[in-house]
């Protein structure tokens, strides 16, 4: 009896089972991956498990979509981090406010499908914004819920808050998830020293702002305008805006093109960066404000200016082994 049982158990513990995971890409466009599970099981105990062991010694020719797979594996499974600024959803008509909103929406289900890491959301997302205990402004649930939809998939949204954007109390961390910066943002991200900022304040000759800003932003200012009805409290902060507006477009942010390194007399933004990257030793800084999408490569490092989404659209995507910044074509 024993004799039987050894002949039975041997195979069995002879079986050899191997998982081979192919990566295969769902489409183009997405990094997502499905996995097909090939599963080769050995029969016939000892001897068997030796003859896949010689088997699997002998070359296996290798597809070029294979190849090509393989080759691509890196940059597949690389952390992905997404940046973007100025939409100012709640801008002009609500006709045109809802096109620029379904734009970002697109963006976001994008930057959900490509599993990113991370998404930065450098300021001005909102033309103004402002909450209260129990009430938000109404206009902008779709964007809400597709900012949750992005923290509930595991993707970290963090929100730097900018000049018409700037009334934050408890939502969008309480409710959402989202990690909200009231200043400027150093960290370090696919292998980078990066620096994030909205810009505003940085222009030169921006003393006039930098009181107001430090008395819109102190604490005794929220609660007293957190003490007036929301009907009249978010109608300010829409007056607000509109003459933040009117001071930001009288400031000349020098040249205009996507890569030009001449500034104005008045980029105070490039010249911040450029101090950061040739000085403080950062590798990447990220602003927003000027509405002018700029891409400047400095000894040590790069600085990206994100544009607005008024009309360029402009966007980056950061891993290890790539900085992409172009114009999204939804």
């Amino acid at each position: 009896m024993p004799r039987n049982l050894g002949r039975i158990a041997l195979p069995i513990v002879g079986y050899c089972t191997i998982f081979i995971a192919v990566p295969l890409l769902k489409c183009r466009t997405t990094r997502k991956v499905s996995w097909r599970i090939v599963c080769v099981v050995g029969t016939g105990g000892r001897s068997n498990a030796r003859k896949i062991h010689r088997n699997a010694t002998k070359p296996t020719p290798v597809t070029e979509e294979y190849q090509s797979i393989l080759q691509r594996l890196p940059t597949i499974f690389a952390p992905m981090h997404f940046f973007f600024s100025d939409a100012h959803l709640g801008l002009g008509q609500p006709a045109a406010s809802r096109q620029r909103e379904q734009s970002v929406l697109q963006f976001l289900r994008m930057v959900g499908q490509q599993g990113a890491e991370s998404l930065f959301i450098v300021g001005d997302l909102f033309d103004y914004w402002f909450d209260y205990r129990t009430v938000i402004p109404r206009q902008f649930v779709r964007t809400l819920a597709a900012i949750a939809e992005l923290v509930d998939a595991g993707i970290r949204v963090e929100y730097v808050i900018g000049n018409h954007d700037f009334g934050h109390r408890d939502y969008f961390q309480n409710e959402l998830g989202v990690v909200v910066h009231a200043g400027d943002v150093a960290t370090t991200l696919a292998g980078r020293h990066c620096y994030i900022s909205h810009g505003d304040g940085k222009a030169f000759n921006d003393t006039g702002y930098l009181i107001l800003k430090k008395i819109l932003r102190a604490r005794a200012s929220n609660i007293l305008f957190r003490a007036i009805h929301p009907d009249i409290g978010i109608g300010l902060a829409m007056w607000a805006s509109r003459r933040s507006r009117d001071y930001t477009s009288q400031k000349n942010y020098g040249a205009k093109g996507l890569d030009s390194e001449k500034t104005g007399e008045s980029d105070g933004l490039y010249a911040f960066a450029e101090k950061k990257i040739l000085h403080e030793g950062f590798q990447l800084v990220v602003m927003g404000h000027s509405h002018m999408p700029r891409r400047v490569e400095l000894e040590g490092g790069t600085y990206i200016n994100l544009g607005a989404w008024l009309k360029d659209r402009y966007y980056l995507r950061l891993s290890d082994d790539e900085l992409i910044f172009q114009p999204f074509a939804g």
